[in-house]
């Protein structure tokens, strides 16, 4: 359950079959996603990506849910052979305030969101959830942009660039 301010709410991820929409029971789908097709998420989802075997779950602001496509289950070193940080949930780093979007490719998870006062970018292993030290300045996986202050919403990746949106906070016109 998580609270977000207005009252308790319970983060859902459902796996369906995109031919009739029909939950992903063992009796739909063969295996079982969780065992009634649905699993109760750790954060309050709000973005998902499709890796191979595995989904990443961005949810809660600041965390990165990595499960099983096959089973929902999360992934420690037990049920994935290596642990996505210990106990498949990664938290952003402690300056990150807000993570809006991410974006992944085959190695790396990429946010965008805010800092308290600038654009918040970092960078993790999807492996593990290791921060990437060359990625930044400060050698921790964080790359921030005072240029473009207020936030970050939005993040896209090409295969030698990240494109990131968002806006320095002042009102603008129509």
């Amino acid at each position: 359950t998580i609270d977000d301010g207005v009252g308790s709410h319970i983060g859902y991820i459902e796996k369906r079959l995109l031919s009739t929409g029909e939950l992903c029971t063992a009796a739909a789908c063969g295996t079982a996603f969780d065992t009634d097709g649905v699993v109760v998420s750790i954060t309050y989802p709000y973005d998902i990506k499709v890796s191979g075997s595995y989904l990443y779950v961005y949810g809660g602001g600041s965390t990165v849910e990595k499960r099983l496509v096959s089973t929902g289950e999360l992934c420690t070193a037990a049920a994935c052979g290596t642990a996505f940080d210990t106990d498949g949930v990664v938290t952003l780093s402690p300056v990150a305030q807000f993570a809006y979007s991410f974006d992944i490719d085959s190695t790396y998870l990429y946010t965008a969101g805010y800092d308290g006062s600038d654009w918040h970018m970092e960078k993790k292993l999807l492996t593990t959830a290791a921060a990437d030290t060359n990625f930044g300045t400060s050698s921790n996986g964080v790359a921030t942009s005072s240029s473009a202050s207020f936030a970050a919403y939005g993040i896209d990746l090409d295969s030698s660039y990240m494109y990131v949106f968002g806006n320095d906070g002042t009102q603008g016109r129509v």
